[in-house]
């Protein structure tokens, strides 16, 4: 499930996290009583409000600038100093300055600041401004917790957050079985999101897709749920140098084929192999909210390009499915193979592979957050049935370097002769990962590309055939040519 996930545009993943207070949205009042998370079954669930003691008794506070940090603390801070006294202020808090609801609401040089803010962030991610601006309200009127933020933009952002968080719940809240359909999701979720256009942008925010998948993943069976409860690694200490040897790579079966001399009929040959045109890799989700711009006008001829798919019957999955939408949902995240050097983590080459044409690569020190298991495919079918086969292994989350550290803890302390791993080291690192059935990557959102790496094998194979400009097809022998085009040889 890693290949043909990719197309065009989207910020690159911010850190997972699960904020819930309430926020409503523009067909609600102001009023609307705020929520806290609570951790039920491993993950933080919407709850009336209420203090919730966190984990060591120690206090918090949001950072939209660390959401990792605020995974750890379910978003939520108790209104205590650091010796255990109450503080004297709950609310919002920005750079140290109290924030009430009437500095947000009431006329003044503050609110003309923050509405820039907010419009700016807010339509971005494709809401209303005053969805995000009553979502800061929320936080004011908060008489229970604190919410501290360094900057306004970090406040902020963490509205529009948890706005989209509440928008996708709320979406999905009463589907079940064969409800949870694309066709269905889609029409909720533009409702919810008041248009296509609106939903589209709110797709490639990262919060979108985690809140996507816990909303299908959570209404599966409780053998599935708990199976599949995606968890936070530890971070880990590296305390040799082969961190740098860890990478991770989308490989993609698109490119761009530069048409040579027409040999009859608009079959043409094959001059040359160029990346695809895009520059991002977009999830599904995000795809299924684009409309196509339809055939081309243009008349092919030599030099015209075309972007084309490369298949060589190798590869037997990377297609989502129904199953992604009804059982699995994350149709919001981008999918990536973990690396060691030059070869899978796991030692085995999956078939999508060997379709691949181009393939960028992104070191895991620069990675970011992602989240990753066995491909949930396998077994995905019988997710709303309690008792049966669930994903091998578990499913772990956080900085790319701690997720490897905690599947492979050797990674970051064993020493290896002249840099290079012997039978036993590379056996042992492989079996680490080769737990999980078809280990992946998965980040939420879109991510940019800035470098597209050829497959030369492919690449070469490609320039020694033909493509029909008006369907596309491609023609890999002399003999599948039409006969005019083949005397034309």
């Amino acid at each position: 499930m890693l290949a043909n996930r990719e197309q065009m545009t989207g910020p690159i993943y911010a850190e997972r996290t699960r904020p819930t207070p309430s926020t409503p949205d523009d067909a609600r009042p102001a009023t609307e009583p705020a929520t806290a998370t609570a951790v039920q079954g491993g993950f933080p669930q919407v709850v009336p409000q209420t203090v919730i003691a966190q984990p060591g008794g120690q206090p918090a506070s949001h950072r939209a600038a660390s959401i990792a940090a605020l995974r750890r603390t379910n978003g939520v801070a108790e209104a205590q100093e650091d010796d255990g006294e109450e503080a004297e202020t709950t609310g919002l808090s920005i750079d140290g300055d109290e924030v009430s609801s009437a500095d947000i609401t009431r006329d003044s040089a503050y609110k003309k600041r923050l509405n820039s803010i907010i419009s700016e962030e807010a339509r971005s991610a494709g809401l209303a401004p005053v969805q995000v601006r009553n979502a800061l309200v929320a936080m004011a009127d908060d008489h229970q917790e604190v919410h501290a933020f360094d900057t306004a933009r970090e406040a902020i952002q963490f509205a529009v957050a948890t706005t989209i968080r509440r928008l996708v719940t709320r979406a999905l809240a009463d589907l079940t079985g064969d409800k949870l359909s694309k066709e269905v999701i889609l029409a909720r979720l533009t409702k919810e999101f008041h248009g296509t256009d609106q939903l589209h942008k709110a797709t490639k925010v990262p919060d979108f897709a985690d809140a996507l998948l816990e909303a299908v993943r959570t209404k599966q069976s409780t053998t599935w749920v708990e199976a599949t409860t995606i968890e936070e690694v530890e971070p880990a200490s590296w305390t040799n140098d082969e961190m740098q040897h860890w990478n991770l790579r989308h490989y993609s079966s698109k490119f761009t084929a530069v048409l040579g001399r027409e040999l009859a009929g608009g079959i043409f040959e094959i001059a040359d192999v160029k990346p695809p045109p895009f520059k991002e890799l977009l999830s599904t989700v995000t795809l299924a909210t684009m409309t196509g711009s339809g055939p081309s006008t243009t008349v092919p001829k030599p030099g015209s390009t075309m972007m084309l798919t490369f298949t060589s019957g190798s590869a037997t999955s990377g297609h989502t499915t129904a199953k992604d939408w009804q059982h699995i949902g994350n149709i919001g995240d981008t999918f990536y193979g973990l690396f060691y050097k030059d070869q899978p983590a796991t030692g085995v080459t999956p078939n999508f592979i060997r379709d691949a044409v181009y393939y960028a690569v992104w070191p895991a020190s620069e990675f970011g957050e992602g989240w990753a298991s066995a491909d949930w495919l396998g077994t995905a079918a019988d997710s709303q049935k309690e008792g049966a086969k669930t994903p091998d292994d578990k499913a772990r989350q956080g900085p790319m370097t701690d997720v490897i550290a905690d599947i492979f803890p050797q990674a970051t302390t064993r020493v290896l002769k002249d840099g290079k791993e012997s039978v036993t080291d590379q056996a042992t690192r492989e079996a680490a990962f080769r737990k999980m059935d078809n280990f992946e990557v998965k980040q939420h959102g879109p991510r940019p590309v800035d470098t597209w790496n050829p497959v030369s094998s492919n690449v070469d194979k490609i320039k020694n055939w033909w493509v029909n400009a008006s369907t596309g097809k491609i023609i890999k022998l002399p003999l599948l040519l039409p006969p005019e085009a083949r005397a034309a040889l």
